[in-house]
């Protein structure tokens, strides 16, 4: 009597089973795969504002707008700072009836509105409410703000040296902010200026003044006041945020009034810092002869 051996005795479907649970094997250990368990790169806090009276917000669309357009590297949390005329105007938040990977990751705090050119007061009542100093890095943004693909890692690794990224809100997609002079001698923000020479993604270069419409820093370097020389402002020059409708941008200038500049001059005017470099006035104004023709020209306005 011939006996069979046992792996010839195993169903056919079985023998092939223990071939690929062997081959998986193998090939696991050879080349092993990062899983979703691994730990994020960093942490970020992404403080949002905005007032009632423009319009009510939905907390999870704009949750939604910042996680949709980051690279998924890092652990970010959201503050929502919410201006309210009336207490109808309070907007209802349970962070239960949201998607469990938003839970506990969003704060929403109502108080009453303040003057549209209020900045510093705002900014300062965020970061006591929201930041605890252990971000790497706290993005504040004005409600209207829309991110571009991106936004973190770019953002995330400009400020790494201590810097301050501000970005104007405005018809463009890459742009720097300036200042103009009003008939009461008030000095404000003038419209923003596309970049003649829009860079690769990183390049950065200095910004006359701080956008409070949208920031971003390391936590010990948030600037309680838009003061030239109390921290190294930068702005980029491709596109972090998306470009906004007029309206939007003309409403953002009607409440930026700058004090503490008491003189206005011509380089602030055109949008240039005090000593533009060269790549500066690359950027912003296409050549250095450019740069210079244009203060030249705009001499007899000062």
């Amino acid at each position: 009597m011939v006996t069979t051996a046992p792996w010839r005795r195993a169903e056919p479907e079985l023998v092939a089973l223990l071939i690929l649970m062997v081959a998986a094997g193998v090939a696991k250990a050879v080349c092993p795969r990062s899983t979703n368990a691994s730990p994020p790169d960093g942490k970020i806090r992404v403080c949002v504002y905005s007032t009632t009276r423009r319009e009510k917000i939905d907390p999870l669309e704009i949750v939604n707008r910042f996680t949709a357009t980051c690279s998924n590297r890092y652990d970010i949390l959201f503050g929502l700072f919410v201006e309210c005329d009336d207490i109808t105007d309070v907007i209802p938040f349970d962070s239960q009836s949201y998607p469990s990977q938003h839970r506990e990751r969003v704060i929403v705090h109502h108080t009453t509105r303040m003057e549209g050119g209020s900045h510093e007061k705002r900014l300062g009542k965020m970061v006591k409410r929201f930041v605890n100093g252990l971000e790497d890095m706290v993005v504040f943004a004005d409600a209207r703000v829309h991110p571009e693909f991106g936004w973190d890692i770019n953002l995330i690794h400009a400020v790494s040296d201590g810097t301050v990224v501000t970005c104007p809100l405005c018809v463009h997609p890459a742009a720097f902010p300036t200042f103009r002079q009003r008939g009461n001698g008030d000095v404000v923000r003038g419209e923003a200026r596309p970049f003649s020479h829009p860079g690769d993604a990183g390049t950065l270069v200095a910004s006359v003044c701080l956008c409070h419409e949208f920031l971003a820093c390391q936590p010990l370097q948030i600037p309680q006041r838009s003061s030239q020389g109390s921290v190294r402002l930068v702005v980029p020059t491709f596109p972090v945020i998306s470009p906004a409708p007029h309206d939007v941008e003309d409403d953002v200038l009607d409440h930026n009034l700058h004090r503490q500049v008491l003189k206005l001059t011509k380089s602030q005017r055109l949008g240039l810092s005090q000593a533009p470099s060269g790549l500066e006035m690359y950027h912003k104004y296409g050549s250095t002869s450019a740069a210079k023709l244009a203060m030249k020209l705009d001499r007899r306005r000062v």
